[in-house]
Order: structure tokens, then C-alpha cells, then sequence
């Protein structure tokens, strides 16, 4: 018995291994195409990708989406209310977004933009655990202010990690797949 036993173990351990290397295959091809998409759509837009986020009163190009350290590209539209009053750790923001898809031949889309799309958007604490996708975070660390509007390109290794103590740097990574999103975001705020 004890020789079936073995060769059992040795044929599962070989298919495990046979089975992880083929999803492992199969990821590294989706996040391949993921980079594809990605750049197709830039280019497709004529969007000019700049390295350094402009100064805080700088006038935005209509093109120009700044390329963060965190992967997604970051396009200010509109500043909000510039007062001495901008957003700090801790505040509760409400954000409201529409979500395309980066393919050309799809039209798919998620939105609360507006109280008739979802009439109470689901707040997160800024800088705290979330179960609020990463790139809304950093994405509201750039605008600052109330009421401010941005769009954004995230490519899933971007967009889709969750905060776990933010002031720490550490990340969940949640990603079940990749898929790139386009999004218009707007914030409100409170303390």
C-alpha cells in the first residue's frame, strides 16, 4: 500500500504544479494585453502623459494626464473650492465616479454620478483602511479640495488593491483580474 501511496502523492503534486504554472501563464498574458489596452487608449485619446504633477494653480492641458508613482494616470479637470481648507487624513469623502471600459468597441459603464444613478454614494474615510480602491484615495490626495473633479486611467494593478493603514504603505491586493478602467471622479468631503 505504502508504494501506491506515494505514486498517488507524486502524480497530485505534479498536477498542482502543472495546474499553478498554467494560471500563472495565463495572468502574466492578461496583465500583457492590460498594458496593450492601456497604451492603444492613450494613444487612441492623443493623451499626453507627463511625469511630474503640475503645480498646485498650474493650468492643466486638455491632454495631459500625469503618470503617479502608484501606475494610474491622473488628469485634474477641475480644482474645487480652493480654500485653506483641504483634505486631511481622516476626513469622510463621498465620491461620485463614472467608469468606462478602455476597450474601443466597448461601451459599458458604472456610474453615481448623479443622486438618480445612486442617491447616496458610499463614503470612505480618506487615509484609512478602506475597502475603497487605492487609486481613490491618491486620486483625492491630488485634488485637495471640495468639489473638485479629475479623470483618471487605472490599469487594475493600479486601481483595484485595497488601503490597509494607509500612513504605512501597506496594500491588500484584491485583483481577480485585468482589467484597465477610465474613470470621471468628483469628491465631497466633510470632517
Amino acid at each position: 500500500m505504502k508504494p501506491i501511496t506515494c505514486y498517488f502523492s507524486i502524480i497530485f503534486s505534479a498536477f498542482l504544479l502543472l495546474v499553478s504554472c498554467v494560471d500563472d501563464n495565463s495572468y502574466s498574458k492578461l496583465l500583457e494585453d492590460e498594458k496593450t489596452t492601456v497604451a492603444d487608449y492613450l494613444k487612441r485619446m492623443q493623451i499626453n502623459v507627463i511625469k511630474t504633477l503640475p503645480a498646485e494653480n498650474a493650468t492643466w492641458g486638455e491632454k495631459d494626464y500625469y503618470l503617479s508613482p502608484q501606475g494610474f494616470y491622473f488628469h485634474l479637470v477641475k480644482r474645487g473650492e480652493n480654500t485653506s481648507d483641504s483634505l486631511k487624513i481622516g476626513d469622510t469623502i463621498y465620491p461620485r465616479f463614472i467608469e468606462y471600459s478602455l476597450k474601443q468597441n466597448d461601451n459599458t459603464t458604472t456610474s453615481t454620478w448623479t443622486p438618480s444613478d445612486l442617491a447616496y454614494p458610499v463614503p470612505f474615510i480618506y487615509g484609512l483602511n478602506s475597502e475603497t480602491a487605492i487609486c481613490f484615495h491618491y486620486a483625492a490626495k491630488y485634488m485637495k479640495y471640495n468639489f473638485s473633479e479629475a479623470k483618471l486611467i487605472v490599469p487594475s494593478v493600479a486601481g483595484l488593491k485595497n488601503y490597509d493603514a494607509f500612513n504605512s504603505g501597506q496594500l491588500i491586493d484584491n485583483q481577480s483580474n485585468a482589467v484597465p478602467k477610465a474613470y470621471d471622479f468628483k469628491i465631497q468631503f466633510q470632517r
